[in-house]
């Protein structure tokens, strides 16, 4: 049984993704200096949960948030600016400098040119997973994961998600995904499976 992130988690959720993805190669474009990324990235990931909050379900295995996951439905996948003004847009404005802030838009903005092309049906994306690193190899993400495609199953509704890590493909096509299309952004290549 999964745990749906409530606001009051943001802060402990934020923090395991950051510590989760510290060294993503996205993130690493989007903030590309180490110890500027180390005290930062945070702040992306309060926004991007209460993005994620806003526009479909932020889940955890259990309420110790040993883990994190976005799902994202693709009716929601464009946000109005009213939403992101509301995820926080304004207070990340003051947390990061406007280099890291533009990256992170025109990353968004690729990515959700990309989906758009790629897939016309309704779906439900996985936006991101990550687990306390201390945690990883445990089984926590597989439970986040397959709770939630067992649910898109009994409805009928694909999953889509993306990667930028090779060794990911692998993992995710045991769980039943199909690599549909892959791109570049920045040199760093994106891998976009559905299941």
């Amino acid at each position: 049984m999964t745990y749906n992130i409530q606001k009051c988690d943001i802060d402990k959720a934020a923090r395991i993704l950051s510590q989760s993805f510290i060294n993503y190669p996205i993130f690493n474009y989007i903030i590309p200096d180490d110890a500027y990324r180390k005290r930062k990235l945070i702040y992306i990931f309060k926004f991007l949960i209460r993005l994620g909050l806003a526009n479909g379900e932020v889940i955890s295995t259990s309420e110790r948030i040993e883990g994190v996951s976005i799902w994202i439905h693709s009716k929601n996948n464009n946000s109005s600016l009213l939403t992101v003004l509301q995820a926080g847009l304004l207070s990340l404005c003051f947390c990061v400098n406007f280099g890291v802030l533009y990256r992170l838009i025109k990353v968004g903005a690729r990515k959700r040119d990309t989906r758009t092309k790629i897939i016309s049906e309704l779906y439900c994306q996985l936006d991101m997973i990550g687990v306390d690193p201390l945690l990883q190899r445990h089984g926590y993400g597989r439970r986040m994961i397959e709770e939630k495609l067992t649910e898109l199953d009994n409805r009928k509704i694909p999953c889509y998600l993306e990667t930028s890590r090779i060794q990911n493909v692998a993992y995710y096509t045991k769980l039943g995904f199909e690599l549909i299309h892959e791109y570049e952004i920045m040199n760093i290549k994106v891998f976009c499976l559905l299941r």
